[in-house]
C-alpha cells in the first residue's frame, strides 16, 4: 500500500513530468522513476526487473519517435 509521502512523491514526480517539452534524457530518468516507486511496493524484483528490462528496450523506440511534438502538444 502506498504511503502519503509515497503519494506526496508522486505527485511531484507528475507535476515535473508536465513540465517537460521535450523528451529526452532527463525526462526518461523520471518517467521511469514514477514507475518504478509504483512498482516497488510489490516487493517482487523480478517484476520489477523485468519491467526495467521492458522500459529501457520500449524507450529507445519511442525516443526515435515524434515524442517531442507529442509532448509540446500536451
Amino acid at each position: 500500500m502506498l504511503s502519503e509521502q509515497d503519494l506526496q512523491r508522486l505527485e511531484k514526480l507528475c507535476v515535473e513530468l508536465d513540465a517537460f517539452t521535450r523528451y529526452d534524457h532527463i525526462w526518461v530518468a523520471k518517467n521511469w522513476e514514477f514507475h518504478r516507486s509504483l512498482y516497488q511496493h510489490s516487493k517482487l524484483s523480478i517484476a520489477i526487473d523485468m519491467a526495467e528490462q521492458m522500459h529501457l528496450k520500449v524507450e529507445r523506440y519511442v525516443r526515435r519517435s515524434d515524442m517531442d511534438r507529442v509532448l509540446k502538444k500536451a
